[in-house]
């Protein structure tokens, strides 16, 4: 990989380089998504905040024929006032579908996420990476401007480790969603850069910092402060991975993102097994050092380890959380299996440990090494989810992959347990 040395800077965050064109896109999707939600909940608002990338002014934007697209969605949460009914899932749909469309029209593709909370949401937020920069970095857009005042004063070394581990598995996750609907091969795989496994890379640069203490909320601090630790690399005793090449891999990526059209993509040799290799070595790494157990050594299965020390509080209001969606009828049909699993760790565990499992393999499952491939173990795996949709027959890889996804979205989106 060449060095960044003489590369072309970054340029201020939210610009984007195109001098003929004046047109601010995400200016016109804060418009829209004002304009659009005020006319169907305009009374019932509190406040529409802006949060994500695009708060801090570090979305990726493409300049295409005739328009924009963003990679990623823009993220808002609207505020509803106290006592006012939150609005029911159809509903936000219709609303995120129209903003969308009204979009298009003005030659802007962008997904729109839309969160409805009461201001008692944000005044319950502990301290997550989510939360931080929900407070720190999100923008009020329409409404009451002091409302992220809400959010308790918590300071970035407030952050739990395992919250930085999670955010690891949820971008696995998303990755294996990826791969097990891409026919594509590995050497077709790595011929230009992904968005998807460009945010695992910066993911994991983010997990990896908060664990050495020296989290930040933006991509660019992050990838600064990454740098000055690979300088005295040397110092920490136990890493991961060299932090050198991860440094300079991270650099680049935060410059593509910030600005597709820098120049900086040019040519990403081996970028997708490269982050899978640094995922799954910090996964392992993450659970050793929340376990205190090596997973270098012969035998240890750090994550059965980080199982074992999940508090019996946090088990139950797991597998509570997962019967209310899933409902009374799957629970008594699953009641057994689910009591031998519920005895070992809550359901987030579990999708976490099948996805892990199934991640570290991912390599050898995309190029020729399927057939080596334990299939015993995708038996195992399966079993270890929830809801098993392929139950008695045989199942490949890239199903596990589908129903490990169709788990995470069902169960733990939106949720904490």
């Amino acid at each position: 990989m060449k060095s960044l040395a003489n590369s072309n800077r970054v340029p201020p965050a939210g610009v984007v380089r195109d001098s003929e064109s004046a047109v601010d896109p995400l200016a016109q999707v804060l418009r829209e998504t004002v304009a659009v939600s005020v006319e169907h909940l305009g009374p019932r608002l509190k406040a529409i905040t802006l949060t994500g990338s695009a708060a801090r002014a570090e979305s990726t934007v493409l300049s295409v024929t005739g328009g924009w697209s963003f990679l990623g969605d823009c993220e808002f949460v609207l505020v509803f006032k106290p006592g006012e009914s939150l609005v029911k899932a159809d509903k936000l749909s219709e609303i995120q579908r129209e903003i969308e469309s009204r979009l298009l029209r003005t030659c802007i593709a962008c997904r729109v996420g839309l969160s409805p909370v009461h201001p008692s949401y944000l005044a319950r937020l502990g301290p997550q990476i989510y939360s931080f920069e929900l407070k720190q970095c999100g923008r009020v857009v329409w409404g009451d401007p002091d409302i992220l005042a809400l959010i308790p004063d918590w300071s970035a070394g407030d952050i739990p480790r395992e919250d930085a581990w999670r955010l690891v598995c949820n971008r696995i996750i998303e990755q294996l969603s990826v791969a097990s609907t891409d026919p594509l091969s590995a050497q077709e795989l790595t011929l230009q850069p992904d968005y998807q496994t460009v945010k695992l890379a910066l993911d994991l640069a983010t997990s990896f910092l908060l664990f050495c203490g020296e989290y930040a909320p933006s991509y660019q601090e992050r990838s600064a402060r990454l740098l000055k630790l690979a300088e005295k690399s040397h110092r920490i005793r136990v890493q991961p991975f060299p932090l050198g090449p991860f440094a300079e891999l991270v650099q680049r990526l935060t410059c593509w993102k910030i600005c597709p059209a820098s120049g900086e993509a040019e040519s990403f040799p081996s970028l997708q097994p490269t982050v899978w290799d640094y995922a799954g070595r910090l996964w392992k790494w993450e659970l050793g050092q929340l376990t205190g157990e090596s997973s270098e050594l012969p035998g240890a299965n750090p994550m059965h380890r980080w199982m074992q020390l999940q508090p019996r509080r946090e088990r139950l209001q797991g597998w509570a959380s997962l019967v209310r969606r899933c409902g009374w009828r799957k629970c008594f049909a699953e009641s057994p299996r689910w009591w031998r699993l519920g005895r070992r760790a809550s359901p987030r565990y579990w999708i976490y440990a099948a996805a892990g499992e199934l991640f570290l393999w991912l390599p050898y499952l995309i190029g020729d090494g399927e057939h080596v491939f334990p299939n015993h173990s995708l038996q195992t795996w399966r079993d270890w989810l929830p809801v098993r949709p392929h139950e008695g027959s045989r199942i490949s890889w890239r199903q596990l992959a589908r129903d490990i996804n169709s788990n995470y979205q069902q169960f733990l989106m939106g949720t904490i347990s």
